[in-house]
């Protein structure tokens, strides 16, 4: 964003400062990370759901 800003933090051996600017990160954005979720939605979906009926289906074929 943007602006001027003052920024103003604690000194010595305890201080610990966090500074943040600028909009929060949407997921649905067309980065890495949103393909990263896709991609990881879609390896679950398949590992807990089609795997094991593939897996039920060769089996009472096998007998």
């Amino acid at each position: 964003m943007p602006g001027t800003y003052r920024i103003a933090a604690r000194t010595g051996p305890d201080a610990q400062s966090r500074i943040a600017v600028g909009g929060a990160f949407p997921w649905w954005t067309r980065d890495w990370l949103a393909w990263l979720a896709l991609a990881l939605m879609w390896a679950s979906a398949i590992a807990l759901i089609i795997l094991p009926i593939v897996f039920t289906r060769r089996r009472s074929q096998a007998l």
